[in-house]
């Protein structure tokens, strides 16, 4: 997932050199994840209901939405969308164990 989102993000940003901070800032980020111990989501379905699945249909929905709109943009924004609804559902889950 590493290597696509920076191949995705190089293609993007051929034609414009004014984002190396941006980019850098992406590199960081990248190595703080691979080392983390933050857990992230499976796509695996557990069959096909909503009750199970809510947060597989829901990212499903959204990339596919980003993927006809944004086309090639889409790459990255979908693995950052990824990564935040993975780390948003896990401090959820959390939560609701708590009470």
């Amino acid at each position: 997932m590493n290597a696509l989102f920076f191949s995705s993000l190089s293609v993007i940003f051929q034609n414009n050199h004014k984002h190396p901070i941006l980019i850098l800032f992406f590199i960081f980020c990248s190595c703080y994840l691979l080392i983390s111990k933050i857990q992230m989501f499976s796509i695996n379905f557990n069959g096909y209901t909503w009750k199970k699945n809510k947060i597989r249909y829901i990212f499903l929905l959204i990339s596919i939405f980003l993927l006809l709109t944004l086309h090639m943009i889409a790459i990255p924004c979908v693995i950052i969308l990824y990564i935040i609804i993975s780390v948003y559902y896990k401090i959820i889950k959390k939560f609701i164990l708590k009470k």
